[in-house]
């Protein structure tokens, strides 16, 4: 289809949307009078209720007629009426920051293959690192520093000589059905927030709201719902390989229930919340286990993908003091096998459990402010054997598999107990603010038995058909192979403590129409050694001294995060032994592994930021634009260090030369990341709905330009290795950093999301189109100056070339029925349809893949609700 068809199909959609809301305007007119006087009584009457609510409740309800909506930009807030109409069929914090003009999202997020799988998507903040962001559940840090930056699944190989990834940096899986606010900061952050250098998402468990009820809800999506869209091969079968199946990088048999229950109750001055839920995903896999040359058999296996959340608030007043307790736990199981040949099956769990106590006083100067907060995160890895085999007399034969076993089992996780005061001054003038954190982290990788590798090798060969007979047997069999290599994989135990401490002061000073943000942040870490000092400065100005309009201005810097990574390294590929035989049982080899952990004093990542901000009211319509430049500088990454072959690696690299000749071919991790980030969002939103008839509508459109370089060219986070040396790029030698960002470097993007509502049917419907511009890289054209064919260079340099991705539109959709069946039972219909359109591009980047890896296409997520 063209592109002119494709727009014409858009624009033809969006017409028949108001021409089908003008419509039912229209029809329910007609009866609008006589339900003007029902609706009106129903209205006085839950407004009288609402008034009796705000006597008891323990917390300041929000406004449903006026949402609110934050007028300072690089802020955004969510309440739980926007997270009730946001189309978010998965339930992922990551789907609800979609309407984000400020965040992006990983290409390989949404793939239409492998829908079946639970995994939350990772998101950008201006272009800075996936992990690097601050992710907090009620005031708490929740960010899994483990290995975040490994963010694929293990449904690949495990590795026995690096710590297994897979955890998101969300240290907890949040159920967004169960949280009451969501606060997002982007730029002029507080200094109250460290450990980012990307952005902070501030996430509310609900609370008691002063009505007790108990809700349950049901929801379900099936492969017999969605649209998928997968490259297909001569025969039309879908072209991925059978090796590729146990991944689940394929999964177009699929069946995802979910079921969540929540409580809310008060007993006497004390309001309790309880929720829980669970999306489970089943689906099946396939792979092709081998033999020998030539034949193959096709083995079926299904697995689940599990994600549960329970979660728990507790809130009550003693006499001055504020006091809530909240509770959460999340889990991610899932299933996978070890390899294609080796297919002994594992089971990986991510597992997150944690309490946060806060205490509020006021005093007569200002309030005082305490929080205590306790997680523990940890992965898994349960695997059916702790032994792996490979006979090589089974190469010739039709019933033998030649491959055995699995690759044992793994653990790691991350205990962290924070405390944080703060106070705040009553205000005037001046309105100090001090507080500040102290955090104990322990931290730990273990594999708790050794692992043991088996590899036996013919006595005589006999090429494709296994051994020759040695036993007298007449077949290739066990008797006619010896014990060639034994490989064993130690268990061992990495243990890191250490401790952070953090202290921040400000000042807000008014004078008449400025206000000015004086702050500072200072962090002192153990696990590092450095002390580091962010300075956060803003002006904002009322022009009219009306509220209505103003501008805003801010410099900041924001230091990030270190991670158990750094700190494991390449530790445990020391841990292994293997002894060669030859065919009598005498050692013939022993071979043993140097830690190849390098030297390593590394700095604090950390990006600078200045930013301009215009906010506008206008009647009911609030405007926020902004333009932010961020510079990260000191990225985390790794380097082979070669000081035996390189001379500049022995001159820059702290080689050991101990004994007498230094160590080559070590890991180091350095700080040679680089990228800049220049961004302009626009965000429009009513304040108010619009009334057509008796339809209600509101609307937040957002509009973004970015414009993204980085010197990180694949997906390897900070184990990425950076070319030191430059590149031949637009007819000019360029330093890597100056390339196009690989990932998270959307230069459009369009966000709009209305929502309808009809009062006197309980129905509401939302819709959310997002139209995100293709973008472009730099990739390695494979060819080098100095090649016979290349006149236009000189010089051993890479070349790269451009390479655009297609523009992308999706429409989603939402509706919700809320009838009441009894004085008290309420119901709830949720249907939600992602990809209306069922458009989708190709983003496979791949210089010489032919595979088309195609977005996610049309979807469908159906839910019911009763509440008691």
């Amino acid at each position: 289809m063209t592109e002119c068809a494709k727009c014409a199909r858009r624009c033809l959609v969006v017409l028949g949307l108001l021409f089908g809301t003008w419509a039912l305007a229209e029809e329910l007119d007609g009866q609008a009078d006589a339900d003007a006087q029902a609706a009106r009584e129903q209205q006085e009457r839950q407004e009288q209720q609402e008034r009796q609510t705000d006597d008891a409740a323990l917390r300041v309800p929000v406004d449903v007629e006026a949402r609110p909506i934050d007028p300072q930009p690089g802020r955004a807030r969510y309440d739980e009426e926007t997270i009730a109409a946001t189309p978010t069929a998965e339930g992922h914090l990551a789907e609800l920051l979609r309407l984000n003009p400020a965040v992006d999202f990983a290409r390989e997020g949404d793939l239409s293959a492998n829908t079946a799988v639970m995994r939350p998507g990772e998101i950008s903040f201006h272009g800075e690192p996936f992990y690097q962001n601050l992710f907090l559940i009620d005031g708490t840090d929740t960010v899994n520093d483990l290995n975040p930056g490994a963010a694929s699944d293990v449904w690949l190989t495990p590795s026995l000589v690096f710590p297994h990834g897979g955890s998101s940096p969300q240290g907890y899986y949040v159920d967004v059905d169960l949280l009451e606010n969501v606060q997002v900061y982007d730029s002029n952050v507080p200094a109250e927030h460290g450990g980012f250098t990307g952005g902070v998402v501030a996430a509310e468990l609900k609370r008691y709201d002063g009505e007790d009820h108990f809700t349950l809800r049901y929801g379900l999506k099936r492969d017999e719902w969605e649209s998928f869209h997968v490259d297909e091969d001569e025969t039309g079968d879908p072209n991925i390989g059978g090796a590729d199946y146990y991944s689940a990088r394929y999964t177009p048999d699929y069946f995802k229930p979910t079921i969540g229950l929540s409580l809310s109750r008060g007993i006497g001055d004390v309001g309790v919340t309880l929720s829980a839920s669970r999306r489970r995903s089943r689906f099946a896999q396939q792979y092709e286990k081998r033999y020998h040359f030539g034949r193959r058999e096709l083995q079926h296996i299904s697995y689940e993908d599990v994600v549960d959340n329970v979660l728990g608030r507790i809130v009550d007043t003693w006499g001055a003091n504020d006091v809530s307790l909240s509770l959460r736990f999340a889990r991610r199981r899932h299933d996978g096998i070890t390899a294609t040949t080796y297919d002994g099956a594992f089971a990986k769990t991510h597992d997150g459990y944690g309490v946060t106590a806060q205490w509020a006083r006021p005093l007569a100067d200002g309030e005082l402010q305490l929080q205590i907060g306790f997680d523990r995160l940890g992965d898994s890895l349960d695997s059916d054997s702790d032994m792996f085999t490979f006979h090589e007399y089974a190469e010739g034969s039709d019933l033998d598999s030649q491959y055995e076993g699995a690759y044992g089992d793994s653990a790691q996780a991350q205990t962290r107990i924070s405390i944080k005061p703060k106070w705040t001054s009553n205000g005037g003038v001046h309105t100090l603010t001090i507080g500040g954190e102290l955090r104990r982290s322990r931290s730990f990788y273990e594999r708790p038995r050794d692992v043991v590798f088996h590899q036996y090798a013919c006595v005589r060969d006999n090429g494709r058909n296994g051994c020759r007979d040695m036993d007298g047997d007449g077949a290739s069999s066990l008797g006619d192979e010896y014990l060639w290599r034994v490989s064993t994989y130690y268990a061992g135990k990495v243990d890191l403590d250490y401790s952070e401490a953090s202290i921040y002061v400000g000042d807000q000073i008014r004078a008449g129409r400025w206000q000015f943000n004086l702050e500072a942040r200072a962090d002192r870490n153990s696990f590092l050694g450095n002390f580091d000092v962010a300075p956060r400065l803003s002006a904002e100005w009322d022009v009219y001294g009306n509220d209505a309009t103003r501008l805003v201005a801010g410099v900041n810097r924001y230091y990030g995060r270190s991670f158990f990574r750094y700190q494991l390294n390449d530790a445990i590929y020391g841990w292994r032994h293997q002894l060669q035989y030859n065919a009598n049982g005498s050692v013939r080899r022993e071979l043993t592994y140097d830690n190849r952990t390098g030297a390593a004093d590394l700095k604090t990542p950390y990006s600078d930021e200045w930013m301009l901000g215009w906010t506008q009211a206008f009647d009911s319509l609030t405007t926020r634009l902004q333009l932010v430049n961020r510079a990260g500088k000191d990225g985390v990454s790794r380097v082979l260090v070669d000081c035996r072959r390189n001379p500049r690696h022995a001159m820059r690299y702290n080689c050991d030369d101990s004994d007498g000749a230094p160590d080559d071919r070590k890991y180091f991790y350095t700080n040679e990341g680089r990228h800049s980030t220049r961004s302009a969002t626009l965000h429009v939103a009513s304040g108010r709905p619009f009334t057509l008839g008796p339809l209600e509508t509101s609307f937040e459109l957002a509009l973004s330009m970015k414009d993204s370089e980085s010197n990180r060219q694949d997906d390897d986070a900070y184990d990425a290795r950076i070319d030191e040396e430059p590149v031949h790029y637009k007819g000019e030698l360029i330093a890597v950093a100056n390339l196009p960002a690989w990932d998270y470097n959307i230069p459009f993007g369009m966000r709009l999301m209305t929502v309808t509502r009809v009062p006197a049917w309980n129905l509401t419907w939302s819709t959310f189109v997002n139209l995100r511009r293709g973008g472009t890289i730099a990739r390695d054209s494979g060819d080098d100056c100095d090649d016979d064919d290349v006149d236009y260079c000189d010089g051993d340099y890479d070349i790269y070339e451009d390479f655009d991705f297609d523009n992308l539109w999706t429409l989603d959709a939402k509706v919700v029925w809320r009838p009441t069946f009894f004085e008290r039972v309420n119901g709830g219909l949720k249907l939600t349809i992602s990809n209306l359109l069922d458009d989708t591009v190709d983003i496979n980047s791949s210089r010489t893949g032919t595979r088309r890896r195609y977005t996610s296409g049309r979807l469908f997520f159906a839910e019911l609700e009763l509440r008691f």
